[in-house]
Parts: structure tokens; C-alpha cells; sequence
């Protein structure tokens, strides 16, 4: 009896530091998401949020740090155009392929940080009015909402990277900054920049995304026509 005792334990205490080791997934800023790599199939994680085909990214089990910049004060308008609520949606073909860009990046050490996402139609009129009013000279970064964008197919993603620890890598410019330093053809920036940009912009369109010129952050899904635009806002999401 004095031997089974301690096997017995030996069972129950093993499985639980196992347990303990898998879960303890180191920290960032803003909102992470569990461990990239974990799952053992993409298609198992993805589904459908609601009648629109819209995804939270937070549902996802993978690491993605989400920081909504339009939901905040720190834009270039510093006002907040989003409600609190609000959260990061792709359309389910888009998420797929940013977190099959995000098990990349985080092969090499890095991670994506989300700035914007999906976002409801009525929101691109106070982006490009706020910028307008700023200099109306650069409100052509804000696309038209007449014609809409394509953030508001939710097919399109505003990202830069970070290493694990959430330390966003040193890029030619911030987010929305309306300026030639934000294009991906600029080279009036560091090396390292440089370097940054073009891996960011390297991987996205590996897994499908094409970049703009204008905007060294922004990600459109190459199938963005799949997708209607849409005015459906976050509250109808939840």
C-alpha cells in the first residue's frame, strides 16, 4: 500500500504541471491572444459571428495584440469615432489568411498588432470629414464613403508588427500619418525601417493581402469584391 500511494500521486501531480506549462503564455500589451501555434487546424477556430460573415478576432486562438486606434483618442483626428464596444471583425476568408500570416510572423519572433479592422460604413464619413477639416488637402487618404472601403467590406486590415514581449518594431512613420514617409516607396527612412516595412508587406502578400501605396500599414484581402460593403455597427455585432 505504502508504494501505490506515491504512483498514485505521481499520476494526478504530472498531468498538472504539464497543464501549468502549456498555459502560461508570456504577456503583452494591449489584448493577446493565447499562443500561436496551438491549434491543430485553422478551420476548427473559425466561424461565424453572426448573418454577416464577420468574425471577432479576439475568438480567435491565436496571438494577435488589437489595439483599435478609431475607438481610442489616439488618431489623427484625436477624437474617438468608435463606440467603447467596439471590436475587431474580418470577414471569416480575411481572418483566415491573417492568421495564417500571424503563424509566420510568429515563427520569426513577432506578432501582428491590429490598429483597425471592419469598419461600419456611417464611420467613414466622420474619418473623412475630420480629415477634411485637418487639411483639406489630405483627405484623399480617407476613402471615399460614396464608394466606400474597404475596411468596410471588412476585408481590409490596418497591422504593424511587434516582437513577443509587445514592442511595436521601429517603422517609417506611426499609424495615419498623412505624409510620402507612410509610402511603401519611400526611402528617405532608416535601414531598419525599411527592412521592418518590406518584411510586414513581404509575408501579408504571401498569404494573400495586397498593400497600397500610400499606406505602409494597410492590408487589403485580394478578394475583397467577394464582400459587400456594409453599415452594420458593433452593437448589432454582439
Amino acid at each position: 500500500m505504502k508504494k501505490i500511494i506515491p504512483i498514485f500521486l505521481a499520476i494526478l501531480i504530472i498531468p498538472s504541471i504539464w497543464l501549468f506549462k502549456k498555459s502560461s503564455a508570456p504577456s503583452v500589451s494591449n489584448i493577446t491572444i493565447s499562443y500561436a501555434g496551438t491549434y491543430p487546424n485553422l478551420e476548427t477556430f473559425l466561424h461565424n459571428e453572426n448573418d454577416y460573415n464577420l468574425v471577432n478576432l479576439i475568438s480567435l486562438n491565436t496571438n494577435l495584440s488589437i489595439d483599435l486606434k478609431y475607438a481610442t483618442t489616439d488618431n489623427f483626428a484625436g477624437i474617438q469615432f468608435y463606440p467603447k464596444i467596439a471590436k475587431a471583425y474580418l470577414r471569416e476568408g480575411t481572418a483566415k489568411k491573417l492568421m495564417a500570416a500571424n503563424e509566420e510572423f510568429y515563427s520569426l519572433g513577432y506578432r501582428i498588432k491590429i490598429f483597425d479592422a471592419y469598419r461600419p460604413r456611417r464611420y467613414q464619413y466622420d474619418l473623412r470629414e475630420a480629415a477634411r477639416q485637418i487639411n483639406p488637402a489630405t483627405q484623399g487618404y480617407i476613402a471615399n464613403p460614396d464608394t466606400g472601403s474597404h475596411h468596410n467590406r471588412g476585408a481590409s486590415v490596418d497591422i504593424t508588427l511587434t516582437d513577443l514581449e509587445g514592442h511595436e518594431l521601429d517603422m517609417p512613420t506611426g499609424f495615419d500619418h498623412f505624409g510620402p514617409e507612410a509610402s511603401i516607396t519611400y526611402n528617405g527612412c532608416t535601414e531598419e525601417q525599411k527592412a521592418n516595412r518590406e518584411l510586414l508587406g513581404t509575408i501579408m502578400e504571401q498569404h494573400g493581402f495586397r498593400r497600397i501605396s500610400s499606406e505602409w500599414w494597410h492590408f487589403d484581402d485580394k478578394d475583397y469584391l467577394d464582400y459587400e460593403l456594409l453599415d452594420v455597427d458593433f452593437a448589432e455585432l454582439d
